[in-house]
């Protein structure tokens, strides 16, 4: 199913779920699909960067264009190598749609082959597109969500992984009875996957894919968690009711959203003491050596 919308009027009951889920949980900060459009296409005008502008021209897809150019490089694949030639590159930048001469392929190419190694690797690529989308909370976020669906350590989703954990309950057509919520799960795992590939699998690259592109049109991290945390209860926060109302409107309790924000900070720096201590460094030195690799956890 293609969640490219087009550039007319939008409701809730027309957008994406994880756009719906921002706006029942009161997220105003959300560009709409020509909004977005309209941001990247300016944006595109100013970059020079044939990285960015390869990102930003996937971007124009919509929500799913950085998971479908994903599926374009992945079909190229033929001999199941998991790495992409420089041929191979041209041809799947071409087929996007983004123009770039030939140095200002070979210049993101050598970009991305972060390793000089000569070739780069599907998961390389996928890396680069999202990176400058989703920062280091919004990552961690969606780290969580992915840990909690893939119960079995497969590193894929199937709809039996997202029941019981994928609430779906808001979805307009559930509550106006036109859907069961078997209907809705088959819905909401379609959006993950490209409309002629669909095979009702997620593997993890196209799960961050997909929300590296939700990302992009949510300006603000807050609303950005309260999404995600309201699709997959990753954090519970007691509901402000009575005297906690009162309070959070005097500003003297700490709203949802904000409390759903300090316990994904607080996730993702327990997260890199872990993986300094399993790197047996301090927390010092892991951050500065993954900072100089450019993955810089936090």
């Amino acid at each position: 199913m293609d969640h490219v919308q087009s550039e007319g009027e939008e409701t809730v009951a027309t957008k994406p779920y994880h756009y719906q889920m921002v706006m029942i949980s009161g997220g105003a900060n959300i560009l709409s699909q020509s909004q977005l459009r309209a941001k990247v296409r300016h944006m595109l005008t100013q970059s020079t960067d044939p990285v960015e502008r390869i990102r930003l021209t996937a971007l124009l897809r919509g929500p799913g264009g950085i998971r479908d150019i994903g599926r374009i490089f992945r079909n190229m694949d033929d001999d199941n190598s998991g790495q992409i030639s420089f041929s191979e590159f041209q041809q799947g930048v071409t087929a996007i749609g983004c123009v770039l001469d030939h140095c200002e392929m070979q210049k993101a190419y050598d970009q991305i082959d972060s390793d000089h190694s000569g070739s780069i690797s599907y998961e390389e690529f996928l890396e680069n597109l999202r990176d400058k989308i989703m920062n280091s909370i919004r990552e961690r976020m969606v780290q969580e969500a992915f840990k909690k669906l893939d119960k079995d350590g497969s590193g894929c989703l199937t709809i039996e992984d997202l029941r019981g954990v994928c609430d779906v309950s808001g979805h307009p057509k559930i509550l106006s009875g036109d859907w069961t919520e078997e209907q809705a799960l088959e819905q909401f795992l379609s959006n993950f996957d490209t409309p002629d590939n669909f095979d009702a699998t997620i593997t993890k690259d196209e799960f961050f894919s997909y929300y590296a592109g939700v990302s992009a049109s949510i300006n603000k991290d807050e609303d950005f968690l309260m999404m995600v945390n309201d699709t997959y209860h990753l954090f519970t926060t007691k509901p402000n009711t009575g005297i906690r109302k009162v309070k959070t409107a005097l500003g003297l309790q700490r709203t949802a959203k904000e409390k759903v924000m300090d316990k994904c900070k607080k996730a993702l720096q327990q997260s890199i003491i872990q993986e300094a201590a399993e790197h047996k460094m301090s927390v010092a030195q892991y951050k500065k050596i993954t900072l100089q690799h450019g993955n810089a956890k936090g």
